[in-house]
Parts: structure tokens; C-alpha cells; sequence
């Protein structure tokens, strides 16, 4: 194998040279030696079946990773702060609550129940034919419409992550969310739920926001969720406000969704009025949240802000990578809101603590 690379130096070097040089008009033919290439294919026929395995997977990784990629900033981070915030306000939800170290340990295995879940929904998402075309103009670096991958190759991984996110989901917690989700779904790619009314569009996604969310807290906490009048309550409100606000991810698809077929709310109401509902929802959100839960101006305060520039966002930067921006925005002032319970917890502790010190005292 040595004799072979030291033999191939020379040659390669030679070959590099001619193709990096600028081609005139009588260069009517490769200047690389047949021998070279003949070497080139030796080389490659004597890889090792290590290598060729590792290259395998870092292939398919990087087809994972590139299917889940537009979901890591706006689904995983807002998801993980969820169950986290919502963890340590366990006591106000008549939940268990356990140690802060522990929860903080199980941190991790939630955010990795929480990719679990997003990938087979995000695969069975993007490979249907009227998904490959619309993603072929919008996102055409995708996996399917780059070829990476062939459409029943993403169905077999979509049947295989469901297998295993509901695996991991009966490991640590959640379980009884993963099915849900899975048939959340099913509805919204298989049978069209996502495409045909905008008002199911957003219903599912308000459903899976809080599926999520539930999930990710009963990882962290360690024990399965019991829910609360007070718990229930909270879950349909954060569902409300998914469903009121979450077209403004619709807003930097409107070509490939106008191109197949799908119905949503900026092509029904169109562009503008559908971005003044976003404004709407965020101002109303931050205002109606905080006071249901009786919280002071310290509740009120990040999420106005957050809605305030989302806001300023959506009504002045129309821009298809603008509205790509503003989606992430939109989940960031949607993290402010998911916090308010734990907020609500601090406030109430605090003063429990006051009172107990002058009572001492």
C-alpha cells in the first residue's frame, strides 16, 4: 500500500496541475495519464472495509442531521427550555419534583427524547413527492431533492426512528407523547392534514407543541406526567397561542406552497393581514399570559419585549431569508412565554422566604 501511494504522488500532483489550469481552446482532452487513472481506481478498490464503513456512516449522519437541520434552532432549543422550566416549577403543576442536579442530569436525555421525536415526523415530512417538489424550490440542499437519499430509503428511516424514539421513550419517560406524536403525524403528512386547512395546520401543531413540551418534562422530572386541572389549563392555553401565531412560519414558503397546493392562512387572507395576525398574537399573548397567571410586571416585561420586535419583524422585513429570521424570533419570544410558570414559582417562593425571615426575625 505504501509502494502504491508513493507511486501515485507524483502522478496525482501532475494530474492536479493540469486540471487547475486554465483551459484554451485546443485543449480538446484531459491531460491526465491512464495509468494515473487506473492507479485513482486502485486506490479507491483497496480502501479498507473500516474506512468504507466509517465513510458509510458519516454519510448517513449527515443525511440525519441535514433532514432534522431547519428544526435544531426553532424546535430543540425552545423544547428542552420547556421541559427545564417546567420542571423546576413542578410543585406549581401538583407534580413531582426532584432534586435540581437531577434534573439538570436529565437534561440531556430529554433534549435526545426530544430529537428522537422531531426526525421521524421532519422524514415523513419531506418525502412525498409534493414535498420534494415544493423543497426542490425552497430548500433544494434537502436530501431528497439533492438525491441523497431515495424515497423509500426515507420511509424505512421514518419506520425506524419511530421504532426507536417510542424505544428510548419507554426507556426514560414519554411514552405515552411519542404515540401521540407519531399519530400527530401521520395525519399531517399521510393523510394531508397539514395541506388541506390552514385551521388543522395549526391545531396539529398547537397539539405537538404541547406534546412535546409534556414530554420533555416528564424526562426531566423522572416520573410520569399527572395532569392537573391547573396543568390542563395551561397546556390547551400554550396550544392557543401555538395555534394563533405558528403560521408566521408559512410566510417564507408562500411560492412552494402556492406551487402544491397547500392551504395556508397567508395564501387564504394573504400576505399582509396574515402578518398583522402574527403581530396580534404575540402583543395579545403577552399581555393575556401573564395576567392569567396573576403575575406582576416582571412577567409582562420579556415577553412584551420579544413581541414587540417580532412584531417590528414581521410588518417590515418581507424578505424571504427576513421571514426565515423572523420564525426563529418567534420561537425565542415563544420561550419567554413557556418560562412564566417558572417565573410565577420563583415569585411565590421568594416571597414565602420573605415572610418566613421576618416572621424569625
Amino acid at each position: 500500500m505504501l509502494g502504491l501511494y508513493l507511486e501515485l504522488a507524483p502522478r496525482l500532483y501532475s494530474a492536479a496541475t493540469a486540471l487547475f489550469e486554465p483551459k484554451t481552446a485546443s485543449a480538446k482532452r484531459s491531460t491526465v495519464d491512464p495509468s494515473t487513472k487506473a492507479l485513482v481506481e486502485n486506490l479507491r478498490l483497496t480502501r479498507s472495509p473500516a474506512n468504507a464503513f466509517l465513510e458509510s456512516i458519516s454519510y448517513h449522519t449527515k443525511t440525519i442531521y441535514i433532514f432534522a437541520y431547519s428544526d435544531l434552532k426553532t424546535v430543540l432549543i425552545p423544547w428542552t427550555v420547556f421541559g427545564l422550566a417546567h420542571a423546576f416549577a413542578a410543585p406549581l403543576f401538583n407534580l413531582p419534583y426532584p432534586s435540581a442536579h437531577l434534573i439538570l442530569l436529565r437534561t440531556p436525555l430529554a433534549a435526545l427524547w426530544i430529537a428522537l421525536n422531531i426526525l421521524p415526523f421532519t422524514v415523513g415530512n419531506q418525502r412525498h413527492p409534493i414535498a420534494v417538489l415544493e423543497d426542490s424550490i425552497n430548500k433544494p440542499w434537502r436530501p431528497l431533492p439533492s438525491k441523497r437519499i431515495s424515497s423509500k430509503g426515507a420511509k424505512d428511516l421514518m419506520i425506524g426512528t419511530y421504532l426507536f424514539a417510542y424505544l428510548v421513550a419507554h426507556l426514560l419517560g414519554g411514552a405515552s407523547q411519542c404515540l401521540l406524536l407519531a399519530i400527530l403525524g401521520y395525519i399531517h403528512n399521510d393523510l394531508g392534514g397539514g395541506d388541506r386547512s390552514w385551521v388543522i395546520r395549526g391545531a396539529l401543531n398547537g397539539v405537538a407543541f404541547v406534546s412535546f413540551g409534556s414530554g420533555a418534562t416528564e424526562v426531566m422530572i423522572g416520573h410520569k406526567m399527572r395532569y392537573s386541572p391547573v396543568l390542563i389549563d395551561w397546556l390547551k392555553i400554550v396550544s392557543v397561542v401555538v395555534f394563533s401565531g405558528m403560521h408566521v412560519q408559512d410566510l417564507r414558503d408562500q411560492e412552494g406552497d402556492k406551487l402544491v397546493g397547500r392551504v395556508t392562512l397567508p395564501l387564504v387572507i394573504g400576505d399582509m393581514p396574515a402578518r398583522w395576525t402574527v403581530v396580534a398574537s404575540a402583543l395579545l399573548s403577552s399581555f393575556i399570559v401573564p395576567f392569567w397567571w396573576t403575575i406582576g410586571a416582571e412577567g409582562y416585561f420579556l415577553p412584551m419585549i420579544g413581541a414587540l420586535y417580532v412584531s417590528w419583524r414581521v410588518l417590515t422585513k418581507k424578505k424571504v431569508e427576513d421571514d426565515r429570521e423572523t420564525f426563529k424570533m418567534w420561537n425565542l419570544w415563544l420561550v419567554s412565554i413557556y418560562c412564566l410558570p417558572l417565573v410565577k414559582y420563583l415569585l411565590e417562593n421568594k416571597l414565602v422566604i420573605r415572610s418566613i425571615g421576618r416572621q424569625s426575625w
